[in-house]
């Protein structure tokens, strides 16, 4: 008896996804090989997506580790967030500009001339 309630259940739970198993089976399949491609394509961000999602599930949103880290950024982040705001620059806006070494010759583009747009010849 229990094992036709368990066979009716899972019908039940078939019909409200409206997948069958081998839908299911090829679609893990597609997940599969995109993760694959995504490893081999970008190995650091897949791989730090892995390690972050592995730490929240692993209960470590609510760590002192995380805590800490969110406090640190709150405070030596926040205050220089709002210093930008109050200068009326929004922090998109803002983009590092590199010093110049011995080697730098005046014909390179930097960083600075990216984000105006203009290129160097």
């Amino acid at each position: 008896m229990n094992s036709t309630r368990a066979n009716q259940e899972s019908s039940n739970a078939l019909a409200l996804i409206g997948t069958s198993p081998s839908e299911v089976r090829a679609r893990l399949a597609s997940w599969q090989s995109t993760a694959k491609r995504e490893l081999a394509e970008r190995p650091f961000r897949t791989l730090s997506l892995a390690l972050g999602a592995g730490y929240l599930l692993g209960g470590g949103l609510f760590s002192r580790l995380t805590w800490r880290a969110a406090s640190l950024a709150l405070r030596f982040g926040l205050p220089s967030l709002l210093s930008l705001i109050e200068d009326g620059e929004e922090p998109e806006d803002v983009v590092p500009t590199p010093t110049r070494s011995k080697g730098h010759s005046r014909n390179q583009t930097t960083t600075s001339d990216l984000a105006s747009g203009k290129r160097r010849t």
